[in-house]
């Protein structure tokens, strides 16, 4: 019987933004709907960006209307999933070990995750709009290859060499899972396959197990 990796659920019950509000922003309630979801998060950079502006006769341009409605759609999007996926999201990586006398090169590891509710593999870091210290793509370089098909999710990564007896990080970036409230108590299985080129050296499957969500 493999080994069951018991894992807590982050609360995700006050997440930036409402349901209902980012409705509300494709109903063209700019002005009240930015009032009302960005007062958690938004600083005066992008208040700035999101205000209406004006033409010089005193009218508001219906083509920069379209432009702030977008913004501020992207906004709400890049906020929430950093939310969801990075500052809530569960980070998953383990160890692989070569038990033989003599290296092994090239190896690479390809995971597959079931499809369930309220559980989705994040596809990349989802960094913060506000964070300026470094860009989305240096701090992406290393994660995982994630490909979502509808049954299953499958995660390839590049190891490289495993010395012998040498514990290895099987990812050189942990994996984001976000998980929610539905997946309480809920057990899945991960089936993973190692190879060198062309070759299988190593197949089995790891299991988690969610416990209640916890703030």
């Amino acid at each position: 019987e493999s080994k069951v990796i018991k894992l807590s659920i982050p609360d995700t019950s006050d997440p930036p933004f409402p349901k209902e509000s980012q409705d509300g922003v494709a109903s063209g309630d700019i002005e009240e709907t930015l009032r009302k979801t960005l007062n958690k998060t938004m600083n005066a950079a992008a208040a700035e960006i999101l205000k209406m502006r004006k033409s010089s006769s005193g009218e508001s341009d219906p083509n920069e209307s379209t432009d702030v409605v977008k913004a501020a759609q992207n906004l709400l999007n890049d906020i929430e999933n950093h939310y969801y996926y990075e500052e809530k999201a569960l980070q998953l990586n383990f160890a692989v070990r070569n038990e033989e006398l003599k290296n092994v090169k090239d190896v690479r590891i390809k995971l597959g995750f079931p499809v369930i509710e309220d559980f989705d593999i994040a596809d990349r870091i989802y960094t913060s709009p506000f964070d300026k210290r470094s860009s989305a793509e240096a701090r992406n370089v290393g994660y995982p290859k994630v490909e979502k098909r509808e049954k299953a999710t499958f995660v390839r990564s590049t190891i490289g060499v495993l010395e012998p007896n040498i514990p290895v990080p099987a990812l050189k970036v942990p994996l984001r899972m976000a998980v929610g409230p539905a997946a309480q108590k809920r057990k899945i299985a991960i089936l993973y396959t190692l190879r060198r080129k062309d070759q299988v050296i190593g197949r089995g499957r790891l299991k988690i197990q969610f416990g209640r969500v916890t703030a």
